[in-house]
C-alpha cells in the first residue's frame, strides 16, 4: 500500500507517517470497544455518547485525548457521534501494569511492563445498564511511551533491561537539563526545549518534572534534538492532539478514510530542529511552479480559545509529546543495536520521492509538556512550509522526556 508524504525544505526535519494497521493492539482494543458500544447504542435507539478516558493522577500525558480521539473516529463511521449531554456514556481508564507471559520462569523471562487498558458502559448516575466489562493490555513499548509519555532513556539498553528500566522511571522520575534542554538521562542523545522568540526558554523543576513558563499569546516552537549518529523520526502531539490533526491531508485507507493522512516529524542525525505549527497542507508543483504548503503556528490563548478545548479534550491541555525512533533509508543499514524493523513512511529532504509505503512497528523516545488549567494552545497565525516526502524504516524505542508549562495565563 503506497500513500503520499512530505519532507521539508526550509528546515532540516521532516513529516512521516506510519499507517495505522491491524497490528496495532491499541486500535484492535478500541476497535472491538467501539463495535460492542456501537451495538448497544443501536439497541437502545441512541445514535450518540460520550467518552471519557483517565490515567493515574500523577501521570499527565497526552494518552486521554489519543484514545477518545480513536474511539470518536471508529464511532463516527458507524454513525454515532461523540459529544456531551448523553443518555450513556464510556468510561475508560489506561494504567501501567505488569503481566507475566504464558511461559513465565522468574528470573529467566521477566514480567512485561505494559499498560492495562478497561473500560464500561455508564448511565448518567455512573451505573452499568449493561454486564460488559471492556479489558485489554498492551505491552507493545511505542504504545506504552505514546500513552504514557514515562520520562526514561532506553537508548543503547539490552533487551532484559528496558522494562526495569521503564518500571523504575514511573516509581522514581526523574530528569536532566543542559543548555535549556530536557533529557531522560544525563548522557541522552535526545532532548526537548521550548522556543519562544528563536530563544530556548528556561527549565525548572517541579513536582519532579521539567517546568517552562509560558505567557499567554506567546508563539512557540517545539525544539527537537538529536545528537544520535543516525537519523530520528518524531511524532508530536500538542494538547493531546497530533500535530496533523487539522491537517488537509486524510487518509484514503481503507478502514481509515478521513483520518490525518501524517503522524511522524524527521530530524537527521547531529541536528536541532524546531517543529513551527500544526501542519495545514503540503507543497504542490502546479504548471512546474512549487506553491509552498503551510502551518497553523502553535499559540497560547485562554483555555477556551484552546483547539483541543474545542474539541471537547480538556483532560490533556497543556501537553506536548515527542516520540522518538530510528529510522534510515530501506535497504540501508540500520543502527547497530537496533533489531530487524518494520517498513513504514517516512518523509525527508528529496522533492523528487512524493510516494511511500507505509506500516507500523516501531522504537521510540518520547518527549512531553504538560501543565495547568487556565491556558491552552490554539492554531495561530497560517505560516507558509515547503514540504514534501520520501521512505524510510523505523527502529525500536529509544527514550522519553516529560516537560510542564505554564498555563497560569500570565499575559506578557
Amino acid at each position: 500500500m503506497k500513500h503520499a508524504i512530505l519532507t521539508i525544505a526550509l528546515f532540516s526535519g521532516l513529516f512521516l507517517v506510519p499507517k495505522p494497521s491491524s497490528a496495532d493492539p491499541v486500535r484492535d482494543y478500541l476497535g472491538r470497544v467501539a463495535e460492542d458500544l456501537a451495538r448497544f447504542l443501536k439497541s437502545q435507539n441512541e445514535s450518540s455518547v460520550a467518552v471519557v478516558f483517565n490515567g493515574p493522577p500523577q501521570i499527565k500525558s497526552s494518552a486521554a485525548n489519543a484514545l477518545t480521539q480513536i474511539v470518536s473516529d471508529i464511532l463516527k463511521k458507524k454513525g454515532i457521534r461523540v459529544e456531551l449531554g448523553t443518555k450513556f456514556g464510556f468510561e475508560g481508564t489506561f494504567k501501567p501494569d505488569e503481566q507475566a507471559p504464558d511461559d513465565f520462569f522468574p528470573g529467566v523471562n521477566p514480567k512485561k511492563i505494559g499498560v492495562a487498558l478497561n473500560g464500561k458502559i455508564v448511565d448518567a448516575f455512573g451505573n452499568s445498564p449493561v454486564d460488559i466489562d471492556f479489558v485489554g493490555f498492551v505491552s507493545d513499548e511505542r504504545k506504552l511511551f505514546e500513552l504514557l509519555g514515562t520520562t526514561v532513556d532506553l537508548d543503547r539498553k539490552a533487551d532484559e533491561q528496558r522494562g526495569p528500566a521503564i518500571k523504575s522511571a514511573l516509581l522514581n522520575p526523574a530528569f536532566f537539563t543542559k543548555n535549556n534542554l530536557a533529557q531522560a538521562s544525563e548522557d541522552s542523545r535526545f532532548a526537548l526545549g521550548v522556543e519562544v522568540g528563536g530563544e530556548l526558554l528556561p527549565i525548572d523543576a517541579e513536582n519532579k518534572f521539567p517546568f517552562v513558563d509560558l505567557k499567554l499569546g506567546d508563539t512557540y516552537k517545539v525544539r527537537l534534538v538529536n545528537n544520535a549518529p543516525f537519523e530520528v523520526a518524531v511524532a508530536v502531539a500538542v494538547d493531546g492532539l497530533s500535530v496533523f490533526h487539522f491537517s488537509e491531508l486524510r487518509s484514503r485507507e481503507i478502514g481509515h478514510q478521513g483520518e490525518p493522512a501524517y503522524r511522524y516529524w524527521t530530524v537527521p542525525s547531529a541536528v536541532s530542529f524546531s517543529v513551527p505549527g500544526w501542519h495545514k497542507r503540503d507543497s504542490v508543483t502546479v504548471n512546474g511552479v512549487n506553491v509552498p504548503g503551510s502551518i497553523n503556528k502553535f499559540t497560547t490563548a485562554p483555555l477556551e480559545e484552546a483547539a483541543a478545548f474545542k474539541l471537547g479534550r480538556v483532560d490533556d491541555i497543556g501537553t506536548i509529546t515527542a516520540t522518538f525512533m530510528a529510522c534510515w533509508e530501506e535497504g540501508k543499514t540500520n543502527p547497530p543495536d537496533d533489531e530487524v524493523p518494520v517498513r513504514a513512511m517516512v518523509a525527508v529532504n528529496d522533492p523528487k520521492t512524493q510516494v511511500v509505503e507505509l506500516a507500523d512497528g516501531t522504537k521510540v523516545q518520547s518527549v512531553q509538556v504538560a501543565g495547568r488549567f487556565e491556558l491552552g494552545t490554539k492554531l495561530g497565525e497560517e505560516e507558509k512550509l515547503d514540504v514534501r516526502g520520501a521512505k524510510r524504516v523505523f527502529g525500536r524505542p529509544r527514550a522519553t522526556v516529560t516537560i510542564r508549562y505554564n498555563r497560569g495565563g500570565a499575559e506578557k
